[in-house]
């Protein structure tokens, strides 16, 4: 076998008797590449810490829609129906259902609004202290929800809050 400089003093190149080329490196070598990674990983892993995690039960079915901007006298609120009709002999347990409002850097406006919608019910939440851009999600805990009791059907409102009087109307977006 024959070892050929290839002017790094780490790394080396090495013909086997069959003609194969094979980088060989020194132990210092590999030992730094591998603290390298692990510096990298657990930079990468402190800058997701200041994302905003969903609570114990992942939030992932529902419906979510684009923001909404919410000038001074408006108001902003979520009609929120479950749909599902049970079939004979299916449970007819409540939908574990909830709201949240989201600003324009995506932090939560209050908190989160969780409540029961039984099959066939319907619910209107109104978004206390929304203005700006708003955005919101409706879901159903897929970890509360393992029996498949949600059918969920949501719009939101933007009101006058005067009147009441809804001003625009908008359906969930496909995500």
């Amino acid at each position: 076998m024959r070892v050929y400089d290839i002017g790094m003093p780490e790394a080396k190149m090495e013909i086997s008797a069959y003609g194969y080329f094979r980088r060989r490196r020194n132990d210092m070598a590999q030992k730094i590449l591998a603290f390298a990674t692990g510096v990298c990983g657990a930079a990468f892993a402190l800058g997701l810490a200041g994302v905003p995690r969903m609570a114990a039960a992942t939030l992932i079915r529902g419906e979510r829609f684009a923001p909404v901007s919410v000038a001074a006298g408006q108001g902003l609120r979520v009609v929120v129906a479950n749909v599902r009709i049970p079939g004979s002999g299916e449970s007819t347990a409540a939908c574990p259902t909830v709201v949240q409002f989201f600003d324009s850097t995506g932090a939560l406006i209050g908190a989160e609004q969780d409540f029961p919608l039984a099959p066939g019910a319907s619910m209107s939440i109104t978004g206390a202290g929304a203005a700006g851009l708003v955005r919101v999600i409706v879901s159903a805990s897929e970890l509360t929800d393992s029996n498949g009791l949600c059918a969920l059907k949501s719009n939101v409102e933007l009101f006058d809050s005067s009147s009441g009087k809804t001003l625009i109307l908008q359906e969930a977006s496909p995500v």
